[in-house]
């Protein structure tokens, strides 16, 4: 089920986002759709916040069922390629969210969309998104990326989220290192709020494949298909693990073009649902 434009820049898109968010938080059973305003899943193992490069960010995946999406919009030219570091912020089950009243969690909720619109504002969010029923470990609610080399500043700053203060979200926060053009989604963001136009989410799906090297070998034809958004090694340096984005929209379609790559069989695969704006499309060159 694909969400549906918002009438402005944040507000929408983000109130989905945050229902996505933060549905699963009350639940530690329900999996029963993978629509992004009703993603549910495990409760969290109640650790959070940990160091910013230890421990692994995943646990496994299941399958699901959706349709593919395509590449509409031209991106803006003039962008070079190279590896960057940027803070990737994974949003987990919080410990408090069973404790919580409705109203409680309605109030979260609010804030969290809020702090996400500010942060987006201000320039330092780059991309913010729910997985959907199917997710790299249990206790995953979402990712921010920030525009930070510095993780520890990162992890100030998703500790104002309301929701995190409440307990409704933790967080576990890693260095990722990427050369995916991430600011572009910045640039088309605001260049399309200036025109007061309607902007959509997509569908697509999260992955972390190790070895990275062996991963990122893999990938590199689905790279030149245009099917790679965007991929970096996720952790401390020569961690291992790629982290990924494809333009799939369900696991099954990514299973298939992952399935018929060289080398695929030499790689451990997690996938999850994920969606966000429909402005990652235009990080493929």
């Amino acid at each position: 089920m694909k969400p549906k434009s918002a009438r402005h820049f944040y507000s929408s898109f983000v109130l989905i986002l945050v229902c996505g968010l933060l549905s699963g938080c009350r639940s530690t059973e329900s999996q029963n759709s993978p629509d992004m305003a009703v993603a549910e899943g495990a409760a969290a193992d109640g650790e959070h916040d940990h160091d910013a490069e230890q421990g692994d960010p995943h646990t496994g995946a299941d399958h699901i069922e959706g349709d593919g999406h395509a590449h509409d919009e031209q991106h803006e030219a003039g962008h070079d390629r190279h590896t960057e570091r940027f803070a990737f912020v994974f949003l987990e089950a919080g410990d408090r969210g069973e404790d919580l009243s409705d109203d409680e969690v309605q109030i979260a909720a609010v804030g969290h969309r809020e702090n996400i619109e500010r942060l987006a504002e201000e320039g330092v969010l780059l991309l913010a998104g729910p997985f959907g029923m199917t997710k790299l470990a249990p206790q995953h609610r979402g990712i921010f990326v920030f525009d930070l080399a510095d993780v520890e500043q990162a992890k100030l700053l998703t500790a104002t989220d309301p929701a995190v203060e409440a307990g409704v979200l933790g967080m576990r926060a890693f260095p990722w290192s990427t050369d995916a053009p991430l600011r572009r989604v910045r640039e088309l963001a605001q260049a399309r709020k200036e025109r007061g136009e309607a902007f959509k989410g997509l569908a697509y799906v999260l992955g972390i494949g190790t070895p990275a090297d062996a991963a990122r070998k893999s990938l590199a034809e689905l790279q030149i298909q245009g099917r790679v958004p965007f991929a970096g090694e996720l952790g401390a340096e020569r961690s291992g693990q790629l982290l990924f984005a494809l333009s799939a929209d369900s696991i099954p379609m990514a299973q298939d073009w992952i399935g018929a790559l060289p080398g695929s069989t030499e790689v451990s695969w997690k996938l999850s649902n994920w969606y966000a704006t429909e402005f990652v499309m235009q990080l493929i060159d």
